[in-house]
């Protein structure tokens, strides 16, 4: 059975140390493919690679702290 790409990023999430940012290292693996020139043999990836990019750190503190404020 082949895994989904949603199923090969949660894995590779949860491989990551955990002082390391997601997002940074997603989107040093989207600038690498992309820059390779390698984007249209595996788009749904790197889209998704590129969801979790748009999240460093930072912003979710700001969600975070926003979410506990309403209590």
């Amino acid at each position: 059975m082949k895994a989904s790409d949603e199923q090969l990023v949660f894995a590779w999430l949860l491989s990551l140390a955990p002082d390391h940012d997601p997002a940074v290292a997603a989107g040093n693996l989207v600038e690498h493919y992309e820059g390779a020139g390698r984007k249209a043999s595996m788009p749904s990836l790197l889209n998704l690679l590129s969801e979790v990019a748009a999240y460093p750190r930072e912003r979710l503190l700001r969600v975070r702290s926003k979410r506990r404020r309403r209590r």
